[in-house]
């Protein structure tokens, strides 16, 4: 990946330390997968996230870049699926009920499970502010805007595998970007890439 090696490792690396409280007053209403997940440890520690962050928050062109480039990639993979829609639409292809229900479906569930784990942002979890522009409580595992890159990259692969490719590759670069921006952690937009794939494959290619 992009980042160092110390910063992709599993929580159980840090398994003997304890999770960060929550924000005062908010409770926990992550489902017990998620809090046994927080009880081995984070994805990243407080220490490795200030340092990734600070990287960006000390250099004001950084900012300016790591916003730029979140906006652009964002921007141009959310674009890229209503172009990819209204081309299936104007060839006649079969394809295209398929191409919005599995998306939609998905994104739905993914929605869904979000509010119901609830897991707090890593700015909320340790009280450092975020580059980029966020200021949303919980709702951050897994990354609902990796999760969409991918699962666009998939049905955009059934079709034109080169320009899925593409997206897969936008979706990698974006999933960095959340994390370098402070939005997410690791986990957060693996779990969404992988989400998004697993939904596209199943709908796609076993259904």
């Amino acid at each position: 990946m992009f980042l160092p090696e110390r910063f992709w490792r599993w929580p159980e690396r840090i398994k003997n330390k304890k999770a960060l409280p929550r924000e005062a007053g908010r409770g926990d209403k992550r489902s017990g997968f998620l809090r046994g997940r927080a009880g081995k440890g984070e994805s990243v520690t407080r220490e490795e996230y200030i340092r990734v962050t600070g990287r960006m928050r000390d250099n004001p062109g950084r900012i300016r870049l790591v916003k730029a480039v979140n906006r652009v990639l964002t921007g141009g993979v959310f674009v890229t699926y209503p172009l990819f829609l209204l081309l299936l639409f104007l060839e006649k292809r079969p394809f295209l009920s398929r191409a919005v229900m599995v998306p939609a479906v998905s994104f739905t569930a993914v929605s869904l499970f979000r509010n119901v784990a609830d897991v707090p942002r890593p700015y909320e979890k340790y009280g450092v502010p975020p580059v980029l522009d966020k200021d949303t409580k919980g709702k951050s595992f897994p990354s609902r805007h990796v999760f969409s890159a991918f699962i666009i990259a998939v049905t955009v692969f059934r079709q034109y595998p080169a320009a899925g490719l593409l997206l897969a590759a936008a979706g990698t670069a974006l999933g960095w970007i959340r994390v370098a921006g402070g939005v997410h952690e690791p986990w957060d937009v693996v779990a969404g890439a992988a989400a998004g794939v697993i939904c596209g494959v199943a709908g796609y290619y076993l259904f």
